[in-house]
């Protein structure tokens, strides 16, 4: 049990005492009388360094200024105290009512931080029977957090005696930027605690305040703003407990950015579960807050957008669960390694279960994405999360290097950087092709076609057994900068000699009309990783002539490649 608790108990007691205290001096009613065995009552509750000042004595009332005392390690003082009964014939008080109340509550206080006796731990109440049928106390709770920093609690509240033992009371307690209302009902015979109709609303700015004052670790959430609104009825037996009602998030920020939450929300002993739940916020305030709950990669360098959630959330024991809808729009991610940029994204999953991060199919779509020097736009994927590091990527189309790709169903390992998938080719401009390439000595314009595998896996980039052709129906053109390809083995005597070296060396364009890359074809020799096959004819009216060529790639092909990354990508050697 805490110190606050054990304080408030014994607070209990020193009511009980006062109303007990009031009710003798009514019945001695002289003043001086009154001032003793008030003074005695409140030593007996555990109260020290007892002043009051008795200004009435009557058999129906009487009233007390000034009245102060010690509780533990805080002071306790009132500007004035009541005690009125009704039937001075009886000893059962009408009411009791302490106004200008004021508390210190010194948090700095080395006892503050004591664990109270576990004895009687979970009785919320003290056992205790006070004749009296009305209570009302009216007054401030001075909160000290620091030697100069002391924040002002006003409170009221209001009982009335139901049965012997049950009270009815209603409460109120404001402060800058938080307010409390509601009624109350107590069981002094059980220790129960039971609440209903209470509105409670917490300036967020001013409880990461509070929360930092009191040295609480509240990880790197972004600066919150706006209100947090909560209602609802419950009750509490011991250490037992149970709420529910609605909460709210008005008016809200993150980081300054606009934020939202709504929800219906049922509370017990480590359990906090949000139903029938919408939330609104933009990702980029709470990219440390995602980080230091392991939710990403850490190559991810930044997120952007609004992602908006309907359903249900579960905190359990400090573990985060739930299913819904989630909604990503006008998003952007970034990635250190790879280097890697996507943005335009708007994303739309049905999470089966957030703490294992499972969902059923959902669609993606990207305005822009960047891998190294390949771009790429119009991005269409239908895909599923199945955990951390698995995405499960039913169909993706997008367009480019000057034409459409698309791909069949392939999973990524983001966490192992793995993925395997065929990419279909559709109308891809040579020219992009190239500018992709190192050491081809050759330009090209066209469009091809094809069929292309490829493996990525531990930093690695791999070519599968495929192909790419000139797409039918068209032509390109082709202009070769290798003295020596075509002419290296032509006898000296070939009168194609000198056309062929201008080919060669770009003074003449070949105007291909059959093309075909095959990649690691399957009968070719081990170390063979590409041929490529041209047909075409020298642009000149001069002469015409078929020229047939075929080019033999021997070691890994996927080094002619320059896709702009840095030097931990590597390609594969010969498969």
């Amino acid at each position: 049990m805490s110190r606050p608790r054990s304080t408030l108990r014994r607070l209990l007691w020193i009511g009980g005492a006062l109303m007990l205290a009031g009710g003798a001096a009514l019945i001695v009613w002289r003043r001086a009388a009154t001032h003793t065995a008030v003074s005695a009552a409140l030593r007996a509750a555990g109260a020290s360094d007892v002043r009051l000042a008795v200004t009435e004595a009557s058999p129906w009332r009487v009233e007390m200024e000034g009245v102060g005392f010690g509780l533990q390690e805080h002071r306790v003082s009132a500007r004035k105290v009541t005690v009125e009964r009704a039937r001075w014939w009886q000893p059962r008080l009408s009411s009791l009512r302490v106004e200008g109340a004021a508390m210190a509550l010194d948090l700095t206080s080395p006892e503050a931080a004591k664990p109270a006796s576990e004895a009687g731990a979970a009785r919320v109440l003290p056992a205790m029977d006070v004749p009296v049928d009305r209570v009302s106390v009216d007054g401030v709770l001075s909160v000290k957090f620091e030697a100069e920093d002391t924040e002002e609690f006003a409170v009221k509240f209001e009982a009335v005696q139901a049965t012997r033992s049950r009270w009815n009371a209603e409460i109120e307690a404001t402060a800058p930027g938080s307010r409390l209302h509601g009624l109350l009902e107590l069981d002094f015979a059980t220790s129960a605690v039971s609440w209903r109709d209470v509105h409670a609303e917490l300036d967020l700015s001013r409880a990461q305040d509070w929360a930092r004052r009191l040295e609480v670790d509240l990880g790197p959430l972004p600066a919150l703003g706006g209100r947090l609104v909560m209602s609802g009825a419950g009750a509490a037996l011991g250490d037992d407990f149970n709420h529910r009602g609605r909460i709210e998030w008005r008016d809200g920020t993150a980081g300054e950015r606009p934020a939202a939450l709504s929800s219906d929300l049922a509370l017990t002993p480590g359990v906090v579960l949000l139903t029938a739940a919408h939330g609104e916020a933009e990702l980029a305030p709470w990219m440390e807050f995602i980080r230091s709950l392991d939710l990403l990669p850490a190559e991810v360098s930044e997120l952007q957008g609004r992602v908006q959630f309907d359903g249900e959330l579960a905190l359990r024991e400090g573990a985060l669960g739930g299913r819904g809808a989630v909604e990503w729009s006008d998003g952007g991610v970034t990635l250190t390694d790879p280097d890697f940029t996507a943005a335009g994204i708007a994303a739309s999953f049905r999470f089966d279960d957030l703490a294992g991060l499972r969902s059923q199919p959902g669609t993606v779509r990207i305005a822009q994405l960047r891998l190294g020097a390949v771009t790429a736009a119009q991005a269409d994927l239908e895909l599923s999360v199945q955990g951390l590091d698995e995405l499960s990527v039913h169909r993706a189309a997008f367009e480019s290097l000057g034409g459409r790709m698309s791909t069949g169903p392939f999973i990524v390992r983001p966490l192992r950087q793995e993925f395997e998938a065929t990419f279909v080719l559709d109308g891809v401009a040579m020219e992009q092709v190239l500018a992709l390439t190192d050491k081809v000595p050759a330009t090209a314009v066209g469009r091809v076609d094809g069929r292309v595998p490829v493996r990525w896996t531990k930093g690695e980039f791999y070519f599968g057994t495929g192909w790419l052709a000139l797409k039918a129906g068209t032509t390109a053109e082709l202009e070769l900068h290798a003295r020596g390809l075509l002419t290296g083995g032509v006898p000296p005597t070939d009168v194609r000699g000198e056309l062929m070296q201008k080919v060669e060396s770009g003074l003449l364009r070949l105007v291909v009309s059959e093309l075909r890359l095959d990649l690691r074809p399957p009968n070719a020799p081990d170390d063979r990783t590409a041929v490529l096959r041209i047909t075409g004819q020298p642009k000149s009216s001069e002469l015409k002539t078929t020229l047939n060529l075929e080019v033999n790639v021997n070691g890994p092909v996927e080094q002619l490649l320059n896709l702009g990354m840095d030097e931990r990508l590597s390609f594969g050697g010969v498969k």
